[in-house]
């Protein structure tokens, strides 16, 4: 268990972080307030959530005090609103932001939480959303992310183009990237919709080659969130400020071998 902000265990890439997210929403973690923070004051974010909200401590620890605290008010006969949190914090590409969402029972004191079960308030994270699935009769069944209206629209609108031209070899290239998504329900149907429409025009439209449907598509299951040893908040930020410091003794270095092309032309001028 993490007992400071260095300690906490980022997951071992995205998908793990956002299977972390969806069992927490599943769990009740409903309420949740987002957003990205430069790498080098990550941290400072932690502490300032443990601080309030205890993030460090054990999950089931907390639920099990919210709960304890609760009967307390219910037979003292006193309002009770203290809930649980949960926090996830990964780096987005590049290394320099990092991803963070923290969630709640209920909506935390000082927070301006949204809740996730409304439509309108859905948990984004990157170009994903998390939302409700529904059954053929419009029951919702459980949680699953799938790509954001936008997001969804360019991955449809992107197959449908590349369809339409010649370009077998581009076109195949793009049913294949397609697999490397992460196939959570929601994000496999929308993937599944864009190549077979994909592949619906290519066909229509090259009968002398036509292209294989596409093979089943992976299906998500329960991996592993974390590396083995498990990478840390302050292990990354190390890593990240050891990139920067190397990223700027190259170019201190290759300003060092550049030609002064000024020197020459001010010499020239003197001698005249």
């Amino acid at each position: 268990m993490a007992t400071k902000a260095d300690d906490i265990k980022l997951h071992i890439n995205q998908t793990a972080a956002m299977q972390s997210i969806l069992i927490s929403m599943t769990r009740g973690y409903v309420w949740h307030t987002s957003g990205e923070i430069k790498t080098e004051k990550a941290h400072l974010l932690v502490e300032k959530f443990n601080d309030r909200y205890g993030i460090l401590k054990a999950k089931l620890s907390l639920e099990r005090r919210a709960t304890r605290a609760s009967r307390k008010a219910a037979r003292d006969g006193l309002p009770h609103q203290r809930h649980s949190a949960s926090f996830v914090i990964h780096p987005v590409v590049g290394g320099d932001k990092m991803r963070w969402v923290l969630m709640g029972t209920g909506p935390l004191e000082g927070e301006d939480m949204k809740n996730g079960l409304l439509p309108n308030q859905r948990l984004l994270w990157g170009k994903y959303q998390l939302y409700q699935m529904p059954k053929d009769d419009g029951r919702a069944v459980g949680w699953s992310w799938r790509l954001t209206r936008e997001e969804n629209n360019l991955l449809q609108g992107s197959f449908v183009k590349i369809a339409r031209t010649n370009r077998q070899a581009e076109f195949e290239k793009y049913l294949k990237v397609a697999r490397n998504y992460p196939m959570f329900a929601g994000v496999r149907g929308q993937i599944i919709k864009a190549c077979e429409r994909g592949l619906s025009i290519w066909n229509r439209q090259h009968p002398t080659l036509p292209i294989e449907p596409i093979k089943r598509l992976p299906v998500m299951t329960r991996k592993a969130a974390y590396a083995n040893p498990p990478e840390t908040l302050g292990m990354y930020q190390s890593a990240y400020q050891q990139r920067l410091r190397e990223a700027m003794n190259k170019f201190l270095s290759d300003e060092t071998d550049a030609p002064f092309l000024g020197s020459p032309q001010k010499t020239e001028n003197k001698a005249r």
